[in-house]
């Protein structure tokens, strides 16, 4: 019983990071085409790509650390 639960958490995470880098791309790619040509776009994406890494890989992570 143990193992099937251990399964099915592991397809929720791996399911809930997919989603989340779909969310995070569709996002940068929003903000890319608002501000292109404005000047801002370089201060902009190291923010939105530090966030983006954080919720696909870091927040996962720590999520699965505090589950075992």
């Amino acid at each position: 019983m143990s193992d099937t639960k251990e399964t099915g958490n592991a397809i929720r995470l791996g399911i809930f990071i997919i989603a989340n880098a779909i969310v995070w791309g569709a996002v940068m790619i929003g903000v890319s085409l608002t501000v292109k040509g404005s000047g801002y776009m370089e201060k902009i994406i190291p923010i939105m790509g530090a966030g983006a890494g954080f919720s696909v890989i870091i927040l996962p992570a720590i999520l699965m650390k505090n589950k075992r």
